[in-house]
Formats: C-alpha cells, sequence, structure tokens
C-alpha cells in the first residue's frame, strides 16, 4: 500500500482554506448545506456534519490523471487515505480523538459544546458535564469521524462532474431538447396514434438529432401532414432512447467504477481508515461466508416456524391471531433472511463494478442486516418474552454471528471494543430472560441445548470478533 498523496495541490488547497470555509456566509439564501447552517442543524442532529465541505470549492485532478491515480493506487480508499491523513494534521488533535483547537474556535466554542453536549469553562475551554464524560468522549470522537468524511464527500461530489466527457453532456443536452420537440409535437398526434407507434432500436447519431430538432423548431412545422408529423414524433423517440440509453450507460460505468466505492467510503468511514488495513477477505470468501450465515438461518428460521405451530396448536389459537411473543421473533428472522438473500443480488445489479467494489457493498450490507436483526432483538423480542424453544434457536444464531467463523474481518482485526460490549448485552440479556423464564407447557419442556454464551465471551477484550465485517 502506497503512501504517496496522489492529488497534493487539493489537499494544499483544502488546508489553507477549510477554517475560512467554516465561517463562510456568502452564499445565496437557496445554497444547501451552508457550513454555518449545517453547524445550527448538528445540535440536534450530529450527521449533518458530513456534509460541512459541500460547498467548499477546491480544484481537483483532472479526469484522465484522476482515473490513472486511482489505478496506480489500486482502490479508491488508498487514493483517499493519504489525502485524508496530511488533512487531519490540521483537521484533528495530535493522537485524533478529537477536532482540533483552531477548528473547535472556528466553529464556535459554545456551538461546538451544544453539538457535544459539553460546557464552556471560565478558560474558555469546552469540557463535559460532570458524570458525563464518557459520552462526551464518544461525541467529540463521533464528530472528528464525520467532519473527515466530509473530505470524502467534497472530493466525490467535484468527481461527479467527471461522469459525463464533453460529448456525453452534449448527448445528453440533446436529448433533453428532443424531449421537448416530442412534447410539442404530441400536441398534433392523436393518443391512439402514439400508442400504436412502433419504435425501433437505433443508433444515435448527433447531427440527425440537430437536423430533426432544428425542423420541429421551425416555422415549416405547421405546414406538415399528420402523417409526417406522427413520422417526426417518431422519430425523436428513436434519437431520445438511443441517446439516453448511451449516456446513461456511460455514467454507470463511472459509477461503479469510482462514485459507489468512494460513496461507500464516506459513509462507512472510521478514524482506523487513515491507518493501513489488514488485508480483506477476497469477493468469494466473503460470498462463502455469507452463504454458510444465510443457510444456519433458514434452518433456525424452519425450526422457529415448527416451534410457532406446535405453541398454537397446543393453546388453540389461531394462526391469524397476533402473538406478539412469536411474531415479533419470526419477524425478525425472516427480515435477517430477506436482507441475507440481497446479498447475492448485488453483482447482477452492479454488472460492470469490480470485485473490490462488489465486496464492499455486499459487506455494507450484511453489516446492516445482522445490526437490524440485533437491534430488533433488543427493542422488540425481549420485551415479548418468547418461549423457551425460539429463544434458544436465537441464541445459537447470535453465537454464531458473534463468532469469528462468521465475521467478515480478518482474525489480525480487533473489534470495536465499546461498540461490542453494547451489542453483546443483547447475550445477556436473553441469556438471563431465559434463566428467569419458567416453563408451563409441554411446548416450553422441549430439549433443545442452550449455549453457554455468556461464558464464551469472557475472553481477552482483543481477541472479541466484532458484529461488523
Amino acid at each position: 500500500m502506497s503512501s504517496k498523496n496522489y492529488d497534493p495541490a487539493y489537499t494544499e488547497t483544502f488546508k489553507r482554506g477549510f477554517i475560512a470555509h467554516l465561517n463562510n456566509t456568502r452564499f445565496a439564501v437557496e445554497t444547501e448545506n451552508q457550513p454555518r447552517q449545517l453547524i445550527s442543524q448538528a445540535k440536534n442532529n450530529t450527521a449533518k456534519l458530513s456534509r460541512i465541505f459541500d460547498q467548499f470549492e477546491v480544484p481537483i485532478l483532472n479526469k484522465i490523471t484522476f482515473e490513472e491515480a486511482i489505478r496506480n493506487a489500486g482502490s479508491v480508499e488508498e487514493f483517499m487515505r493519504p489525502a485524508l491523513k496530511d488533512i487531519t494534521q490540521v483537521l484533528l488533535n495530535s493522537d485524533k480523538t478529537r477536532l482540533h483547537d483552531d477548528v473547535i474556535a472556528a466553529i464556535g466554542t459554545q456551538d461546538y459544546a451544544d453539538i457535544v453536549g459539553g460546557i464552556v469553562n471560565a478558560e474558555g475551554k469546552v469540557v463535559p458535564k460532570s458524570g458525563d464524560e464518557a459520552s462526551f468522549i464518544q461525541k467529540e470522537a463521533e464528530v472528528a469521524r464525520l467532519m473527515t468524511s466530509a473530505i470524502i464527500v467534497n472530493y466525490s461530489l467535484r468527481v461527479a462532474d467527471y461522469a459525463l466527457t464533453p460529448d456525453e453532456q452534449s448527448v445528453n443536452e440533446q436529448c433533453n431538447a428532443l424531449l421537448e420537440a416530442g412534447n410539442k409535437l404530441k400536441q398534433n398526434v392523436p393518443l391512439e396514434q402514439r400508442r400504436n407507434l412502433t419504435v425501433k432500436s437505433v443508433q444515435f447519431n448527433s447531427d440527425a438529432a440537430t437536423a430533426l430538432i432544428n425542423k420541429i423548431n421551425s416555422p415549416e412545422i405547421e405546414n406538415q401532414k399528420p402523417s409526417d408529423l406522427i413520422e417526426l414524433y417518431r422519430q425523436c423517440l428513436e434519437l431520445n432512447d438511443a441517446g439516453r440509453k448511451h449516456v446513461d450507460e456511460k455514467a454507470q460505468h463511472f459509477s461503479t467504477q469510482f462514485m459507489i466505492p468512494m460513496n461507500t467510503l464516506a459513509a462507512d468511514f472510521t478514524l482506523n481508515t487513515l491507518e493501513k488495513q489488514a488485508p480483506k477477505l477476497s469477493l468469494e470468501q466473503i460470498k462463502q461466508k455469507a452463504a454458510t450465515l444465510l443457510q444456519l438461518v433458514n434452518t433456525t428460521n424452519e425450526e422457529i416456524r415448527e416451534s410457532v405451530v406446535h405453541y398454537r396448536t397446543a393453546r388453540h389459537i389461531p394462526l391469524n391471531q397476533p402473538v406478539p411473543e412469536l411474531d415479533n421473533l419470526t419477524n425478525s428472522v425472516r427480515t435477517l433472511k430477506q436482507n441475507l438473500e440481497e446479498l447475492f443480488e448485488v453483482e447482477e445489479a452492479y454488472p460492470d463494478a469490480n470485485d473490490d467494489t462488489i465486496r464492499d457493498l455486499i459487506e455494507k450490507k450484511y453489516n446492516n442486516a445482522v445490526n437490524l436483526f440485533a437491534s430488533k432483538l433488543q427493542q422488540d423480542v425481549l420485551k415479548a418474552k418468547p418461549p423457551a424453544p425460539l429463544m434458544n434457536a436465537v441464541l445459537r444464531l447470535l453465537r454464531a454471528i458473534f463468532t469469528l467463523s462468521f465475521s467478515m474481518t480478518t482474525a489480525s482485526e480487533k473489534a470495536d471494543l465499546q461498540r461490542f460490549k453494547d451489542e453483546t448485552k443483547i447475550i445477556e440479556d436473553i441469556a438471563a430472560l431465559k434463566k428467569n423464564h419458567t416453563p408451563n407447557t409441554a411446548l416450553d419442556n422441549q430439549s433443545t441445548k442452550t449455549p453457554d454464551l455468556v461464558e464464551e465471551n469472557k475472553t481477552d477484550s482483543d481477541s472479541r470478533p466484532s458484529l461488523t465485517l
């Protein structure tokens, strides 16, 4: 992995100007994502800070040099990392746990205090409220993360201008003109004839499009016979379809190669991204792990379905009658199953994407799927107190997700410890609920071995697997 800065001019310009940008109020009223407005909004929603540099105009590499630099770097992440490390030297403090004092001053100490839930002391420093130190540290780190990710967003907005070449932009403009000309003709073409019109697939021809647009917009169009108007309308549709297809294919290719990876990097950015990462699993390895987990989910889903049928039958509960202690759990597992199945549709949805992009998209979908599952268990399932066999099935499923065998990280990557502690409390809650559950039916006494998850998770903190990929 190279430490070369592929766009030093961007980096230096950004470093020189971003402080002034934070205090810039010279925008048109309708301009979105103005920095001072976002700072105010961040007091209620810190995520607003991820767009803090949207309106900061910084020149970037030209299209050809940019694409060549990405190829040389090997990935968008490796391309962006050196620039991010350079800029964060003045954006963040030395240990990268909070914003630099100069940046806090630019935001405004009171505004910053409101954002992170702190107070301004007599020395003018933002400090935590008494008893709120842990939360304060987390909020400061989150603000640092969001404002660093905003650099990636800033670059991606500039790169988006490269999606189409000047020639392709010209085709897009001609398509807009063809659409407008076609709408003009529609007024004189009966609806029935438009519906029965046969539109063929043709190659886009710029000269033909220009001639057609000029003809339709000329005064002579008023003297055309109805049959001629229908023919001109058909030509408009055919050339517009051909041009749109050409432009869309080019834009989609650029998007899958550059925009999607860059937007994914911004959305999933953590401050650990600034350092060189351990090698990622290959696309085939991650697909195999996802497939194995999906197989376990399918098995668990079937086991739960049978238990639910037994439960309802034993109590003479109609199938269509809501039962929260059953429905909440079955719905959460069913949703997990559906979300995991969507992982295997990614390659078909992005046929032009390379393996790294597909891998990252699958990784993100996987994380979203298991995190949503964990969230639903904590918010909905535990409160409903499902019967023992269902809880046992969920325990086994959670155990699989929390073990390295289903982690999408390599064994050398450390878990996010605080997040792991927060999320694994679900296991402890379920185990406690299971322990306190008093079986009183034949179903509750079904023999299902309960994994000893609490003991299993008493390991050295650095070896704990993360719920994330």
